[in-house]
C-alpha cells in the first residue's frame, strides 16, 4: 500500500513549484484538487461499503442466527459525510490563506503536506467502519455467538 501511496504522491495531483500568493490561486489550486479527493475517498468508501456487507453476510452464514445489515436510513449518513469531508476540506485553504496572511511565510511544501496529510485522514477515516465490521464479524465467530446489541 505504501508503493502504492509513494506513486501517487508524485503525481501532479500533489505537487506545487510555483509560489501562489494570490488569495484566488491558493483557492482555485485547492479547489482543482477537491474532485479527484473526493474520488479518492469515495472509492475507499465504496470498499468500506462492500468489506462490511461482505463482513456481514459471511459472518451470518456461519452462525445460527444471521447477523443483521444496517438498517438503509444508516446509508443517509453517507451523504452527511461527504458534506462533512467537504468542509473540513475548504478548511485546507481556509488554513493556508491564514498561515499566509498572519506569518507571511510562503511554502508550497505546506499546502502539499497539508493536501497529502489530509487525503491520508480522510482515507483511513473512511475504512474504519470496514475494520470495525470485520473486527466485529471476526470476534462473533469465534465466540460462536453474536455479541450483545445496544
Amino acid at each position: 500500500m505504501m508503493t502504492n501511496w509513494n506513486r501517487l504522491r508524485r503525481t501532479a495531483l500533489f505537487q506545487r513549484e510555483a509560489e501562489l500568493t494570490d488569495t484566488w490561486q491558493i483557492i482555485g489550486w485547492w479547489e482543482t484538487r477537491r474532485v479527484p479527493y473526493n474520488l479518492i475517498v469515495g472509492i475507499a468508501g465504496v470498499v468500506s461499503i462492500a468489506a462490511c456487507l461482505l463482513a456481514v453476510g459471511v459472518g451470518g452464514a456461519f452462525l445460527k442466527e444471521p447477523l443483521q445489515r444496517p438498517d438503509p436510513p444508516l446509508f443517509g449518513l453517507v451523504l452527511v459525510y461527504a458534506v462533512v469531508a467537504n468542509v473540513f476540506y475548504s478548511g485546507g485553504w481556509l488554513a493556508e490563506l491564514i498561515w499566509l496572511r498572519l506569518w507571511r511565510i510562503r511554502q508550497p511544501r505546506l499546502a502539499v503536506l497539508s493536501f497529502s496529510l489530509g487525503l491520508l485522514f480522510s482515507i483511513l477515516l473512511t475504512l474504519l467502519p470496514a475494520v470495525a465490521a470485520v473486527s466485529w464479524v471476526a470476534y462473533t465467530l469465534l465466540m460462536r455467538q453474536p455479541p450483545l446489541t445496544p
